[in-house]
């Protein structure tokens, strides 16, 4: 399918750009596996809503951090 890559390389971005923003969110002290473990908790969502939770997850982990 021509637009499979186009989608894959769209997700690959927008992780790489929330874990930028969790790891300025927790002043570099993020562990990837809790990133990756609040990602994957919430099940296959649209990128939209997958974004909202986790930079509600990265502000409320900056605050314990």
């Amino acid at each position: 399918m021509p637009g499979q890559a186009f989608a894959y390389k769209i997700g690959e971005l927008k992780i790489q750009k929330l874990r930028q923003f969790s790891m300025q969110a927790q002043r570099e002290h993020l562990d990837i596996r809790h990133f990756h473990n609040e990602w994957l908790k919430h099940g296959a969502l649209p990128l939209d809503i997958t974004d909202a939770l986790i930079r509600k997850w990265g502000d409320q982990a900056g605050v314990m951090a």
